[in-house]
């Protein structure tokens, strides 16, 4: 990876680097078609040119942050690039957007990822946050520590749905 592929050209950011440098066909692929799904947050606007095969003109947008500096270790200058990639699906306030739904999504689900370049060498490490996987409710009333129901808390579905989601074998 090029200083000019993080900052000027076209690289999907809706996706785990890990993913990308493996060279599968993917990389053939529109950019559109390569974005991960769960961070594309333009995906309704796009649907209107993928029927007129406007590829070119369809660029994926995530909602989340971005960083990229240099740095130097001894004689080495190292390339940090830091994302956050927010989920499409159970977003809302903390106060408002709690537990998983009955697909596996937890609410306010955030990958992050932070991908080092040095010497020739790309390294990615990606952690993962949001609510706790389990169908839950709660009577907002602006407390300190509001208590909660577990709606189901012997169906544990949702759980190993989200924990699907996170660890998967690509």
């Amino acid at each position: 990876m090029s200083r000019g592929d993080k900052m000027g050209g076209l690289v999907n950011w809706t996706s785990v680097q890990q993913l990308n440098d493996l060279g599968h066909e993917s990389k053939l692929l529109p950019l559109w078609r390569q974005a991960e799904p769960r961070f594309l947050w333009n995906n309704y606007m796009l649907e209107v040119f993928i029927d007129s095969k406007l590829d070119s003109y369809m660029l994926p947008v995530i909602q989340g942050s971005f960083s990229s500096f240099q740095s130097a270790i001894g004689i080495d200058i190292i390339d940090v690039i830091l994302i956050a990639r927010r989920c499409t699906r159970r977003t809302g306030t903390r106060m408002w957007r709690k537990g998983a739904d009955s697909d596996g999504y937890v609410a306010n689900f955030v990958e992050s990822e932070q991908i080092i370049h040095l010497n020739g060498f790309t390294t990615s490490f990606v952690q993962v946050r949001g609510s706790m996987p389990f169908l839950w409710d709660q009577i907002v009333d602006l407390t300190y520590k509001p208590k909660f129901d577990i709606l189901s808390p012997e169906d544990a579905e949702e759980v190993w749905k989200c924990f699907s989601m996170v660890v998967r074998d690509d």
